[in-house]
């Protein structure tokens, strides 16, 4: 009968030997192990390969010196050799294969013997089987305990006590702070702005305004032979630093001659009483007739008159130019906090005048005019602050007076201004109303540790009295039956129970 020998090579695995096998296509497969191999000595894998060989109508035997695999081997009814010469020399017959195993191996005995030296004791220990009851009984205690000892939870329902923290804070600012100081002192910044703005306002003094011109009448004297014609609008004039001067109403010829004479009306140019002039003090005659003809009055020049009007004052301008700034003032107040960010804040008391660049008046004082116009173009300056500056100073004042153990709820700050900031030898100076809600923390992890182990009724009153209030205190446990605390820090929690105050 065709035998096929496969020898197995370090990289075989199971998968490999059964694809040997099945391409082997023999009626007896002889799977030889090398002198050093760790792998497929399993029972199991034996029993894989004696199933593979079955299904191929194939008989299986292994060819090893290691006493392990024979034993394998000989447990899965698997014939085994010491050498691949003597498995082809004998029979694969179960009979056959005690008796080859008697002769190769000697003595079968020194397996055994060595199987018994290895766990002699524990094998027939355990085959007890009060030792068997005894250690399922522990296993079921243990597992019983660990289960009563890991499984309880409880949460301590702590009273949640708030109160209301409000302080008035004095503050200060000016420019010498650099940083903000715990004690309510602010740096204080500048900023510049220039606007301008145009004001009206009604007369209240009075001008004197000439109404009505003088009229008179003049001699004309020729002072050559031939007629000399005085056309109307001639001007003539008195003498003098500041001379009057008149105008002929109509066109006048004197006769030829020296001597000759004629008469002229005349009508003063310039409205007023200053018109108005004695006997006598006209006398010139302006332009080249001046040559030709002498002028004087023989009577006085009357009928020049003045009226009274409204005029601009110098108090006027006054008043109008204080109100133009104090409404500028305002305007450079808004102006100053659209150039700030939202952090930022203008000091109102700090806003002044640095200088005017620039005013106009009209008219000038003395001129008639039922109204005054006056423009002004000017700088102002101002003071701002960080509110983030102004909010760390109010926490830490805050934070500083607040009693142990309590903390601040979030979303609960205000604050609101007590006074208006006023500036005092260069430093602004106000007072802030600062107010937020707080509440009592707990150290949660002392509680829990305080009350480890303890019952429940027990386990409240070490609470109530460590927290000190007569607010009720809620444990529950899980179950709900437990009747004591868990044993383990992890197995409580603390919460918040519904809310309740306290006095300031």
């Amino acid at each position: 009968m065709k035998t096929a020998i496969l020898k197995l090579e370090p990289y075989d695995d199971i998968v490999s030997v059964r694809e040997k096998m099945d391409w082997s296509r023999s009626a007896r497969i002889l799977i030889v192990y090398p002198e050093v191999f760790d792998f497929l000595d399993r029972r199991i894998d034996l029993l894989l390969l004696k199933r593979t060989a079955q299904d191929l109508g194939a008989q299986i035997a292994v060819v090893s010196t290691d006493l392990e695999i024979q034993q394998n081997a000989r447990e899965a009814g698997i014939p085994f050799f010491q050498t691949a010469a003597v498995a082809q020399k004998l029979p694969w017959r179960r009979s056959h294969f005690r008796h080859a195993f008697r002769e190769g191996q000697g003595n079968n005995t020194q397996l055994s013997e060595m199987q018994s030296r290895a766990r002699p004791a524990q094998a027939g220990f355990w085959q007890k089987k009060l030792v068997r009851i005894a250690a399922f009984s522990t296993a079921i205690l243990v597992v019983i305990v660990l289960i009563l000892f890991f499984m309880p939870s409880a949460t301590i329902y702590l009273p949640d006590l708030k109160e209301k923290q409000t302080l008035i804070i004095p503050i200060w600012a000016n420019q010498s702070i650099i940083s903000p100081l715990p004690s309510g002192g602010l740096p204080a910044f500048e900023v510049t702005v220039v606007v301008e703005s145009q004001g009206e306002a009604n007369s209240s003094g009075q001008a004197v305004v000439p109404d009505k011109a003088a009229f008179g009448q003049v001699l004309l004297t020729n002072l050559t032979s031939q007629a000399v014609k005085a056309p109307a609008a001639t001007i003539v004039l008195t003498t003098g630093v500041n001379p009057v001067k008149f105008e002929l109403l109509q066109d006048v010829t004197v006769p030829g001659g020296a001597g000759q004479i004629a008469f002229a009306r005349i009508q003063a140019v310039s409205t007023g009483t200053q018109g108005n002039v004695l006997i006598g003090e006209i006398k010139a005659i302006e332009g080249d007739l001046g040559l030709l003809l002498t002028v004087t009055n023989p009577g006085s020049v009357q009928g020049g008159g003045d009226r009274k009007a409204a005029s601009p004052s110098d108090s006027d301008y006054a008043t109008l130019h204080q109100q133009l700034l104090d409404s500028m003032r305002q305007s450079a107040l808004q102006e100053l906090k659209l150039k700030l960010t939202s952090n930022e804040s203008i000091l109102p008391v700090s806003v002044s005048l640095v200088k005017v660049l620039n005013e106009t008046q009209e008219p000038a004082v003395g001129q008639p005019s039922e109204k005054l116009r006056t423009t002004i173009r000017a700088e102002y300056r101002a003071w701002y602050i960080h509110l983030n500056d102004q909010t760390a100073i109010e926490r830490t004042i805050l934070d500083s007076n607040l009693a142990k153990g309590m903390a601040e709820i979030s979303g609960t700050f205000q604050t609101e201004d007590v006074t208006l900031p006023q500036i005092v030898n260069g430093t602004a100076n106000w007072e802030i109303r600062a107010s937020r809600d707080v509440h009592q923390i707990w150290n949660r992890q002392e509680l829990a540790n305080m009350v480890l182990g303890k019952a429940k009724g027990e386990a409240k009153q070490v609470i109530s009295n460590f927290i000190g209030v007569a607010a009720p205190v809620r444990i529950v446990t899980a179950p709900s039956w437990w009747p004591f605390m868990p044993p383990l820090l992890f197995q409580i929690q603390v919460g918040i129970d519904e809310p309740s105050s306290i006095s300031n």
